[in-house]
């Protein structure tokens, strides 16, 4: 084993400080072992180069205080690069070591590959998710929409519409050799309020859409209140990395009565459900109620001495969240 003091040329190495901005090059200069990055915000890319007459164990080391999303790791003439990053995020670092005889650098430190802060992405309306280079994993949570309540028929003078099922929901993890194309990201959307209803007429309330991640992870939507039963909830499809839940069903009517039902909740209640409709105080009917949140179910709408009228509440929509891990 040899132990080397000289850097290039014998010189004691010095670090070089760099505000840098997107698309930058830097070479490292004879004399120069360390690079502190400090932008002022994200980089989108950057190239760094390394010294262009290195002695035999010398070490290069650079770290950023910002993210820089596309970095390369280039070799100079004739050098090549073993274990390279190809992202750099907040407070990450890299150090190579200098192999002489076969003219390599070879990474000792990497903390992108390793570790790094996960990236989160809220999807609430369809979008393509396209997997980075260097993730490791992702974990996806879903949740699906709810049901819009009914608008009950009614054989006497009063009839109140049932609520809506809440959307069901969960979360898996998967790995990122698994996904090997683009994934479709549906979300779910809220069942549409039923109605207007005609007198004497039963309107079924309409079933929350389903979310999913590719053919991966998926469930659907909370069911439309019915005559004057409450929607049933939304089911998750589960798989030995996946598990989730049903959400609430949605409450049944009172017939005849002055309370409509309400709207169920969605799984773990990220969206709690519509109140009841309140009691109108003529024979005009009162609408349903919109849910709270994500995947809540509508309730029913409300008559008086005009059973069949009236518009139900609808339900609420569900979202696919994308978590990455480097």
């Amino acid at each position: 084993m040899t132990a080397k003091i000289d850097g290039t040329s014998g010189l004691l190495q010095q670090y070089d400080y760099q505000v840098l901005t997107t698309a930058f090059s830097y070479t490292f200069a004879a004399g120069t072992t360390v690079l502190v990055i400090n932008p002022a915000g994200t980089l989108a890319t950057g190239t760094i180069t390394m010294p262009a007459a290195p002695a035999d164990g010398m070490t290069i080391s650079f770290s950023s205080t910002q993210s820089i999303t596309a970095l390369t790791v280039a070799g100079n003439t004739g050098q090549s690069i073993v274990g390279a990053p190809s992202t750099l995020y907040a407070g990450g670092a890299a150090t190579f070591v200098y192999r002489l005889a076969n003219t390599s650098w070879y990474a000792q430190l990497n903390t992108t590959a390793v570790g790094g802060t996960p990236t989160m992405t809220v999807y609430t309306s369809p979008a393509t998710y396209t997997k980075p280079s260097t993730v490791k994993s992702v974990k996806v949570t879903l949740l699906s929409g709810g049901g819009s309540g009914s608008i009950y028929r009614g054989p006497a003078a009063s009839g109140n519409g049932a609520g809506g099922g809440g959307g069901a929901g969960g979360f898996g993890g998967i790995a990122a050799p698994s996904i090997t194309s683009p994934v479709a990201v549906t979300v779910g959307a809220g069942g549409a309020a039923a109605g207007p209803g005609g007198s004497n007429a039963y309107t079924q309330g309409n079933t929350g859409g389903s979310s999913s991640f590719g053919a991966f992870l998926s469930c659907t939507g909370g069911a439309g209140g019915s005559n004057n039963s409450g929607g049933a909830s939304g089911s998750f499809t589960p798989s030995p990395t996946a598990i989730g839940f049903s959400g609430t069903v949605g409450t049944p009517s009172s017939v005849p009565g002055p309370v409509s039902g309400g709207g169920g909740n969605s799984f773990q209640a990220w969206g709690l459900g519509a109140v009841p409709a309140p009691l109108g105080p003529g024979p005009a009917p009162n609408p349903g109620t919109t849910g709270t949140g994500f995947g809540a179910g509508g309730s029913g709408a409300q008559n008086v001495n005009s059973p069949g009228l009236g518009t139900s509440g609808p339900g609420t929509a569900g979202y696919v969240i994308v978590e990455e891990f480097y």
